[in-house]
């Protein structure tokens, strides 16, 4: 980590793109090796390493499952902008980050911008756990996305062969569902084709397929509906439909 502390000093250079962060901070963050991600929250630097193929394939399917509903409007609403690891510049400081997935309603990104980087908060975002990352992953990014007002986030761990979808309250993030195994996958991502009404997923493709190991290896299957976990009150099993936030 670099450290996040502004030196008081009113002559310390300042990168003017971004004069809030330290410029280490900044510097560091720039000049990133390739094969890591860099990601700068409350001006600190985290890097992790690229993701592993089992990431990559997993955020795929979660990618290729809703877009031809949610983005391109077959057989579901449209009206969705979904990007893999689109670079987010959030809140005035900013922070910095890279999510595998996010989405917005049409209506508040109407227009993909020129710049390298989006500072349109996300409606939803989706993380896929890895050993490298799921710390960061839980106890940085999701108090950040909650912090900047994102309103549904989902979890997916291809080792457990799960899902975890939260929905923003209030208090905090609430968990909505929690599923792990072939069948119980299956139904929390079964969509429900009403125009307008909430949708799921629209693959029912079980997240077993996110691994490389066949269904039999899964033995049990449990699920959990409307769990509230402490410190976390966001998605329904479903993106909201398109519309005023």
């Amino acid at each position: 980590m670099v450290p996040s502390a502004m030196a008081s000093d009113p002559a310390r250079v300042l990168d003017p793109e971004y004069p809030n962060l330290p410029v280490e901070v900044v510097d560091a963050w720039r000049n990133a090796p390739e094969n890591v991600v860099a990601e700068v929250i409350d001006g600190e630097l985290s890097t992790m390493p690229r993701p592993a193929p089992r990431h990559a394939s997993a955020a795929s399917i979660v990618d290729q499952s809703l877009s031809p509903a949610f983005r391109w409007g077959r057989g579901g609403p449209g009206g969705w902008i979904i990007l893999p690891e689109p670079e987010l510049s959030l809140g005035a400081r900013p922070d910095l980050v890279v999510p595998d997935l996010a989405g917005w309603r049409r209506e508040r990104l109407p227009t993909m911008p020129d710049t390298a980087t989006i500072n349109v908060v996300p409606d939803w975002v989706c993380e896929v756990r890895s050993p490298s990352t799921q710390r960061h992953d839980r106890f940085k990014k999701m108090p950040m996305y909650f912090r900047h007002g994102v309103g549904h986030a989902w979890m997916v761990d291809p080792e457990a062969q799960g899902i975890e979808v939260f929905r923003r309250t209030a208090e905090g993030w609430l968990l909505v569902l929690s599923a792990s195994g072939d069948s119980v996958t299956r139904r929390a991502l079964r969509p429900r084709a009403r125009r307008g009404g909430p949708l799921g997923v629209v693959d029912a493709r079980p997240l077993a397929q996110l691994t490389a190991r066949p269904a039999a290896a899964v033995a049990t299957a449990s699920a959990s509906r409307g769990r509230s976990s402490p410190g976390w009150r966001s998605p329904a099993p479903s993106l909201p439909p398109p519309g005023p936030r």
